[in-house]
């Protein structure tokens, strides 16, 4: 940590600014999903919108060195959500929402600690592009085009900002108390993207989470090649120069991967 350890909780900066980022964050996800659809706000959820923020606030506070190591200990936390999104498909077909969350929730624990101990790049890295074709490709087989009907309830924005920023409120305060190796593994929960899953499941059903997932497992792209950008250039080049490269390849790999999918379908 950066910080003296006597430093509360919640005055950390890194805190602060997930505390700020994150409701807004799901308020333009969810608004998005709603005018362009569910895929579309599967696949913002999906992009590094919070951790972009982290690793280059680490990279000013920590420097270049600090940056890499965390984001090596980023990368099996990827994969692990990439399981328990898999997971969460496979059993919505037969199992209860709250029964799904759980199994999804244990597969994403389970991986994060088996990917944490082995810790080789090469099998994180292989297991992580693996699982999102194989998330992409069930997905799109699955999915049935049709008419959405979007619901209008007052309470549902604030519900989604509230949801997203009290699981991360859950995390922060349980970090610390749990050791180093189950912080890194509560540290990759998407924050953004869990919550949109489950009230799109719960709001309009299995058919649109489906389209969710697979906009998350293709911004999973983009957060690779984030993480990739940063890891390769922070120690040549100024932050800002390498903030953008990065950024501008975090929505260009999604976007260039989806177009590819669409004239494949056709």
């Amino acid at each position: 940590m950066f910080l003296n350890p006597t430093t509360p909780m919640l005055l950390t900066p890194i805190f602060l600014i997930k505390l700020c980022l994150t409701p807004l964050l799901m308020w333009g996800v969810s608004v998005a999903a709603k005018k362009w659809g569910t895929f579309w706000g599967g696949l913002l959820s999906g992009l590094p919108l919070t951790s972009g923020v982290i690793l280059t606030f680490l990279a000013v506070e920590q420097g270049a060195g600090f940056t890499q190591h965390a984001i090596l200990g980023a990368i099996p936390g990827l994969a692990a959500v990439m399981a328990a999104y898999w997971t969460y498909v496979c059993c919505s077909k037969r199992y209860a929402m709250w029964l799904t969350g759980l199994a999804a929730l244990a597969a994403f624990v389970l991986m994060s600690l088996l990917l944490t101990r082995l810790h080789t790049l090469a099998l994180d890295g292989v297991l992580l592009l693996v699982s999102m074709a194989v998330i992409i490709r069930k997905t799109g087989r699955e999915y049935r085009a049709q008419t959405l009907i979007v619901k209008r309830n007052p309470w549902d924005l604030p519900l989604r900002m509230g949801a997203s920023t009290a699981l991360l409120l859950l995390i922060t305060s349980a970090a610390p108390h749990l050791g180093s190796i189950v912080s890194g593994v509560l540290a990759t929960i998407p924050v953004i993207a869990w919550p949109l899953t489950l009230f799109t499941h719960a709001q309009y059903g299995r058919n649109e989470m489906l389209t969710v997932v697979r906009g998350n497992a293709i911004g999973a792209l983009g957060v690779l090649g984030f993480y990739a950008v940063m890891y390769a250039l922070l120690p040549h080049w100024h932050l800002l120069p390498v903030v953008l490269a990065a950024a501008v390849i975090s929505v260009a790999l999604p976007l260039l991967l989806s177009a590819g999918l669409k004239r494949v379908a056709v």
